[in-house]
């Protein structure tokens, strides 16, 4: 039926957990990060028998105590804990580009930053930064991909860029790219200014002319995520 959702039985439990009693650990050790007891087979029934408008939970065990847990309801879990920090997906946007906030950020969410990787996978958002998985959740962001994310920031910002000496625009369209291919963490790489795109482009000493090279690349962030 449409807009169901349903237990597994104990015969899937046995082949994808060994147990009809997994705990939530395991539940994310073989559905998530895939680590398989069973071999890929099992888990990739889990996943595509799940058709448009249906849904399965599976019962943990936590503290010997048997309890239902569904994406949306780790969602609703995470989105809650995101507000309480940030209220606004501008309050969420300020602390994400400074790193030692959002560090601080991910590792009060329920389970860490790990949680939040653990939403993305389920999502079905592997290609989004966790900035666009979170947003999404918890804001109602339109998620971007993260060279969705990098294309958007080189358009928008186009009249910015023109001010700027062209080894500067050229060097931070490079960060940019950067971005595109490994998110937040290759943007804020401390080697990415040793990397031969970014070089060619000018680097750090085109960036220099324009003032602080990190007030440079903050402003460069808060172009990006809000692109």
């Amino acid at each position: 039926d449409f807009s169901t959702v349903c237990p597994l039985n104990d015969q899937v439990l046995i082949q994808l957990f060994g147990t009809t009693k997994p705990t939530r650990d395991l539940l994310e050790s073989v559905l998530i990060k895939r680590k398989l007891i069973a071999g890929p087979e099992a888990s990739d029934l889990f996943w595509n028998q799940i058709e448009r408008g249906e849904g399965r939970y599976i019962v943990v065990n936590e503290n010997g105590r048997a309890m239902p847990v569904t994406v949306d309801e780790y969602r609703q879990r995470i989105a809650e804990s995101l507000t309480a920090e940030a209220p606004s997906l501008e309050a969420f946007r300020r602390l994400w580009i400074a790193p030692d906030q959002r560090r601080s950020l991910l590792g009060r969410l329920p389970n860490g930053l790990n949680g939040a990787r653990v939403l993305r996978d389920v999502s079905d958002m592997e290609e989004c930064d966790l900035y666009d998985v979170l947003g999404d959740a918890a804001y109602g962001l339109a998620p971007r991909t993260k060279p969705a994310r990098a294309r958007a920031f080189e358009y928008k910002n186009k009249r910015w860029l023109k001010t700027m000496p062209p080894p500067a625009a050229a060097t931070l369209e490079a960060l940019a790219d950067q971005f595109s291919r490994g998110g937040t963490d290759a943007l804020e790489n401390p080697h990415v200014f040793d990397t031969q795109e970014v070089r060619k482009a000018g680097g750090l000493a085109s960036l220099q002319k324009l003032g602080r090279p990190e007030q440079v690349l903050k402003k460069t962030k808060e172009r990006l995520f809000a692109a």
